[in-house]
């Protein structure tokens, strides 16, 4: 397939032409049909051209889920710019920051955002505009905004485009080790791909009814919106009012006939845990897809139970790399299938290698390095970590290619399954998303009333992983828990924030002299203070 063919947008326009009658997205009583969506799309698109946006543009998408931020999402790609989701609960200087790094032309909010946006945004405001999805504002500070009423009246027909597969479609913002957040830069040829792969190898198609669980910040969400738009497969999503409580969750989806879901472990257990699963009706769900974490064994045999009928698929992937595996769990399922990753898309290549890059024993563990057309362009204006990440590496003499380091730790079976064995690094998964520990002990010690703060990733029964912070504060500097909480509240998104703040007078030592994390996590010695939520 040609580059010019590797575009994102080709997706939509196709499913225009084959589904264009056909339910692109529901929530509650509103419905876009794939011609709705693609109309909504090409106005947008058409104001951003006619406001000043041009190809390679980044432009930030600030909105909770609703169909009017995928038809936005989309516009923005029908503009030749790539777009840059943020959580839509994270804290505005986080935002505010994520936009200035990567220098914004453009927003995309709604009119809840006006304040934050202009108190927030003084030394980042983008150059061309703000276009609002929901409501009418003047201006915000000097930048001039364009109102959903406006976006209406605009041209319907499709913007001419004149970009191909390596064009940037996203930069999506990740925890970063450092401290701050870095950007992945995904061009289009990785995400499209992605997308095609997985709508064949999952069987989307017009009669699916995707469960769309995630924000649309989070890598996942590409399921629900590209994977769906190349079945021509319908997003049910769940309104915000109700994402947080699991058994409002369950409800919804059984009332709107779900036939697949594709989610993090963690909501899946506390779906297992809350949602009320046998009482309800699944007789359409045939297939079940969760990644991001493991779920355990005994979790992963009841869920299956209730749902005899379905097909379970425990999935890989990866931001830096856009790739989906496909391993699907027989029942009854053993230890293996918990961390087993399965079977990829043509072109792919899955390399198991030791610390000089060269393929690790048999049966050894080594770290997990990738090739193939989900390959992304690095990080955003960080070239020495993209260096770190993408190498031309030679895994057997005249065997050179271009490969990404994961970070994950595999092992290679005599059968050729690989079994996902944990992290070289310090990032974790916690509700779905990649946390780097540091930057969590960073914005804890940027605190006046911190000394030292290590924060641990700790097992949870509910959610997967919750993080423990254990703090050295100084002598009347202030820095209680609740001090603490809302501190990082305000610095930090919400899945970032300890759960658990201990106080300690000192921290434990090796012998190299640094933080013996691994006695911090295994004591709880009396006269340590614990408090939680």
């Amino acid at each position: 397939m040609s580059k010019a063919a590797q575009i994102l947008t080709v997706l939509l326009d196709r499913a225009l032409e084959q589904y264009g009658d056909h339910a692109a997205v529901v929530m509650e009583n509103r419905t876009l049909t794939y011609a709705a969506l693609a109309n909504s799309a090409d106005r947008l698109a058409n104001s951003m051209l006619r406001g000043g946006i041009v190809r390679g543009d980044r432009v930030l998408l600030w909105t909770d889920r609703s169909p009017e931020a995928i038809a936005a999402l989309w516009g923005i790609l029908k503009a030749g710019a790539a777009y840059v989701p943020v959580d839509f609960a994270a804290p505005p200087p986080r935002v505010a920051a994520i936009a200035k790094d990567c220098g914004v032309a453009g927003i995309v909010t709604t009119g809840s955002q006006a304040e934050k946006i202009e108190r927030a945004f003084a030394d980042a405001m983008p150059r061309r505009g703000i276009w609002m999805l929901d409501s009418t504002v003047d201006r915000i500070g000097d930048c001039p905004v364009v109102n959903w009423p406006e976006i209406e009246r605009e041209r319907s027909d499709r913007p001419a485009l004149s970009i191909d597969g390596e064009d940037l479609a996203s930069i999506q913002y990740t925890s970063g080790s450092t401290g701050t957040p870095k950007g992945v830069m995904i061009p289009h040829r990785a995400l499209f791909a992605q997308a095609e792969w997985t709508a064949m190898r999952y069987g989307l198609g017009p009669d699916d009814r995707a469960a769309a669980f995630m924000p649309v910040h989070s890598p996942m969400a590409s399921f629900d919106i590209f994977a769906t738009a190349a079945g021509g497969a319908t997003s049910i999503m769940i309104p915000p009012r109700i994402a947080a409580f699991p058994a409002a969750i369950t409800k919804t989806f059984s009332e709107q006939r779900v036939t697949t879901w594709y989610l993090v472990t963690t909501l899946l257990i506390m779906m297992l845990n809350r949602g009320n699963l046998r009482a309800l009706d699944w007789s359409l769900l045939r297939l079940i897809a969760y990644g991001g974490e493991t779920l355990p064994l005994g979790q992963l045999r009841e869920v299956m139970e209730i749902f005899p009928g379905c097909k379970f698929i425990h999935v890989y992937s990866r931001t830096e790399i856009k790739i989906r595996s496909y391993h699907e769990v027989r029942y009854p399922p053993d230890e293996l299938d918990t961390r087993q990753i399965g079977e990829v898309a043509s072109g792919f290549r899955m390399m198991v290698l030791d610390d000089d890059q060269r393929p690790a024993a048999p049966g050894a563990v080594g770290e997990l390095w990738i090739a193939g057309p989900g390959m992304t362009l690095g990080y955003w204006k960080r070239p020495e970590l993209t260096a770190e990440m993408i190498r031309t590496i030679e895994p057997a003499p005249g065997d050179k290619l271009l490969a990404a380091r994961t970070g994950d730790l595999v092992r290679r079976h005599a059968d050729g399954s690989l079994e996902l064995i944990g992290r070289v690094d310090s990032q974790v998964k916690v509700r779905g998303f990649r946390v780097e520990i540091p930057e969590v002990e960073a914005a804890l010690q940027r605190h006046q009333g911190v000394d030292r703060a290590v924060v641990l990733a700790e097992a949870d029964e509910e959610i997967g992983k919750r993080l423990r912070a254990i703090v050295v504060a100084k002598k009347n500097g202030g820095a209680d828990e609740p001090t603490l909480r809302e501190h990082c509240i305000v610095t930090l998104p919400r899945y970032m924030v300890p759960d658990v703040f201990e106080f300690r007078a000192e921290l434990p030592v090796n012998s190299n002299g640094k933080v013996d994390r691994q006695a911090l996590g295994a004591s709880r010695d009396a006269g340590v203070a614990r408090r939680k939520p």
